[in-house]
């Protein structure tokens, strides 16, 4: 199973700075590897076309985007987490 978690924040943006610690910790409770992009920095312009609204927290499968959660919802994306933990690759 090669799930992760991928955020995308921005350094000017509230939220960000307040939805990075927890959405860090439960990486690490639920043993994913997590990537922290700045959307400003990190992203072509196409990425950024996809983002409506930062921060933007993605568990992604491989490549691909299995659940999206945006703004400020670490406890959708903690519950996602509990429920879909016992997930093996060939699930998706």
């Amino acid at each position: 199973m090669s799930q992760s978690i991928l955020y995308i924040g921005a350094s000017w943006c509230g939220p960000c700075k307040t939805i990075w610690p927890p959405t860090e910790a439960l990486a690490k409770q639920f043993g994913l590897p997590i990537v922290k992009k700045d959307l400003d920095k990190d992203l072509t312009e196409d990425e950024k076309e996809a983002i409506l609204k930062v921060p933007t927290i993605r568990i992604l499968h491989d490549t691909h985007c299995i659940a999206e959660f945006t703004i400020n919802q670490v406890a959708s994306l903690k519950k996602w987490l509990s429920d879909n933990s016992s997930l093996e690759s060939g699930d998706f």
